[in-house]
C-alpha cells in the first residue's frame, strides 16, 4: 500500500459542528456484529475491501451524482471499527469546506469501478455538513464524534457510558500504512501493508495485511492477522505480536489482491486463549509490557 498524500499525518481534519436538519433518516445499522464466544467459532466475511482501494475512489450520492473522492479512512483501533470516511469535495462552491465526513452506516455499496455509493442525496448531506472547528483523528473526543453520528442517524459503536470528553483512539489509514510490527522478543519483523474492512458488518476492520521485512523472493506475499491479535506497543508507535517471528501462524500467506474472506482458525484461538477476547475487536492494551511479553502462545 503506497503512502497516501491526500491527507497527511499532519493534516488537520475538519470535523464539524453540524447544522440541524429535518431530512429523512438514513437508517442506523443495528445489525449485531458476530463476536465469537469460543475458539471454535469461525469468522468469515461475505466480502472484504482494501482501505487502499477506497482512497481516492469516487463517492456518489443516492441519485448517482458525484460528491467527491475519498480523502482518507479513519478507524478506531480500540474497538476495531471504521469511525468515519473523509471525502474531498470536488465541487468548487464558495464557503463550503473542502473536506467533509460520512459515517459508515450511510455507505450503501462499494464497487471497484464506480467507488462508493451512499444512501443520501447531495442536498441531505449538505444539510448535515460539518464546518468550523478543526480536529486531528488522534484528538477526537467521543462527544464530537457522537454529534457527527447523530446527524447521520448512526448508532455509536463505543459504550454509552463513555465520557463525552474522552479521547477516542482514531487513526487514519495513512498513519497505519508502514507501521512497524515487533514479535514477542521485540524484534522488528514486519510492517502493516493494508487494512481490510468488511462491508457486511458496517465496515468493521476485518484484519490487517502484513508484509515481512525479510521477504525478498516472496515480496508479494502477505499475512492476514486480526486487529485483536496485536498489542499496542507502549514503547513505540508500532504494534506487537506476542508470538515468535518464526511462528507457524505467520507462515500462512496470500498474494496481494487475493484477500482472504475468513480468519485463520489459529488466530481465533490465539486471541481467545491469550486475551479472552472476540476476534473482531480492537488492539490489546498491555498494562505491563514485560509481564505480557513473557507469556508466549504455543501454536505448535
Amino acid at each position: 500500500m503506497s503512502r497516501f498524500h491526500c491527507i497527511s499525518r499532519q493534516t488537520v481534519f475538519y470535523l464539524c459542528s453540524m447544522v440541524m436538519s429535518s431530512a429523512a433518516a438514513f437508517g442506523s445499522d443495528d445489525t449485531a456484529v458476530a463476536r465469537p464466544e469460543s475458539a471454535g467459532v469461525e469468522v468469515q466475511f461475505d466480502a472484504v475491501v482494501s482501505a487502499s482501494q477506497i482512497i481516492n475512489a469516487e463517492v456518489h450520492d443516492a441519485d448517482g451524482e458525484m460528491l467527491g473522492t475519498v480523502a482518507d479512512v479513519v478507524i478506531d483501533t480500540e474497538f476495531g471499527e471504521l469511525a468515519f470516511i473523509a471525502v474531498r469535495n470536488t465541487k468548487k462552491v464558495a464557503k463550503v469546506d473542502n473536506v467533509f465526513f460520512l459515517t459508515p452506516n450511510i455507505v450503501k455499496s462499494w464497487n471497484d469501478d464506480d467507488g462508493l455509493r451512499v444512501k443520501a442525496t447531495q442536498q441531505q448531506i449538505q444539510q448535515r455538513r460539518a464546518k468550523a472547528k478543526t480536529l486531528q483523528p488522534s484528538l477526537v473526543f467521543a462527544g464530537k464524534l457522537a454529534a457527527l453520528y447523530e446527524r447521520f442517524d448512526a448508532k455509536p459503536y463505543w459504550p454509552a457510558d463513555r465520557a463525552q470528553d474522552m479521547r477516542l483512539n482514531l487513526v487514519s489509514i495513512d498513519e497505519m500504512d508502514g507501521r512497524l510490527v515487533r514479535d514477542v522478543d521485540r524484534h522488528k519483523f514486519a510492517r502493516v501493508d493494508d487494512v481490510l474492512l468488511t462491508p457486511d458488518q458496517n465496515w468493521k476492520v476485518a484484519y490487517l495485511s502484513l508484509r515481512d521485512l525479510a521477504a525478498v523472493s516472496d515480496a508479494k506475499q502477505r499475512v492476514a492477522i486480526p486487529l485483536a491479535a496485536f498489542v499496542r506497543d507502549s514503547q513505540s508507535a508500532g504494534l506487537r505480536l506476542e508470538i515468535s517471528a518464526e511462528s507457524e501462524l505467520l507462515k500462512e500467506t496470500f498474494a496481494i489482491g487475493d484477500w482472504p474472506k475468513e480468519i485463520n482458525r489459529g488466530w481465533i484461538e490465539f486471541v481467545h486463549v491469550k486475551y479472552g477476547k472476540a476476534t473482531l475487536d480492537g488492539l490489546q492494551e498491555a498494562a505491563d509490557d514485560e509481564e505480557t511479553s513473557n507469556e508466549k502462545f504455543d501454536d505448535k
